[in-house]
């Protein structure tokens, strides 16, 4: 990782640079932006530098993090802020913990690079497509709760390593989607309140819980 950026100083027509895998201090990336005032930091370090889609996700963040180094953070709870969008979670990859209930996500994709995830909670927001945690292949505990604009569950077949996975609320009725559980095999709690489901056949294919 890069450690001293101080020949950039000299690069006046510089407009946009990257500083996320870096080891600069905070300090210095303060002198950086002294000496080149005009340039934007498209990704940086340090949490009160990075810019994120919901501006509200962002003064959270720099409230409650500042100057903290982004792969130190390893959990995240954010509740009832009335997130919509997860624009700029993308740089926090050594988040292992990451709990997001009581807002207003639709979007999952900005969670494609946190692959070291190992439980995320999505309790109660307005989903409407599970793409982008497929990657997510270290997942072992999903809360999708109270979520029933879900379009697909075809992205579950992919979390393998799964074994706790709640599913109530989501709209979750169609015999036919427990094909998607199948691959899981190491699903040892599956829940479905509150959904409309009348044939739990399909279950057989899910040998962790049979």
């Amino acid at each position: 990782p890069i450690e001293d950026i101080t020949p950039l100083y000299a690069l006046g027509a510089l407009t946009n640079v990257e500083l996320g895998g870096t080891l600069l201090s905070s300090e210095e990336i303060e002198q950086f932006l002294e000496a080149l005032p005009g340039v934007v930091i498209e990704s940086a370090p340090y949490v009160e530098y990075l810019e994120f889609e919901d501006p509200g996700l962002g003064e959270y963040l720099a409230g409650e993090l500042g100057e903290t180094h982004i792969l130190e953070v390893t959990s995240l709870e954010i509740t009832g802020e009335g997130i919509t969008s997860l624009g700029g979670l993308e740089s926090f990859t050594s988040l292992t913990t990451l709990r997001l209930v009581n807002n207003n996500i639709t979007d999952l994709s900005p969670l494609i690079n946190l692959i070291n995830l190992t439980e995320l909670n999505l309790n109660n927001n307005i989903i409407e497509s599970l793409y982008g945690i497929e990657p997510l292949k270290s997942l072992e505990i999903l809360n999708l709760k109270d979520n029933n604009t879900i379009s697909s569950f075809a992205a579950l077949k992919h979390l393998t390593n799964l074994t706790s996975l709640n599913l109530s609320m989501t709209g979750f009725n169609n015999p036919a989607d427990f094909r998607f559980l199948a691959p899981l095999t190491t699903l040892q709690s599956l829940e479905l309140d509150s959904n409309t489901i009348t044939d739990l056949s399909g279950i057989s294919n899910c040998p962790g819980l049979t």
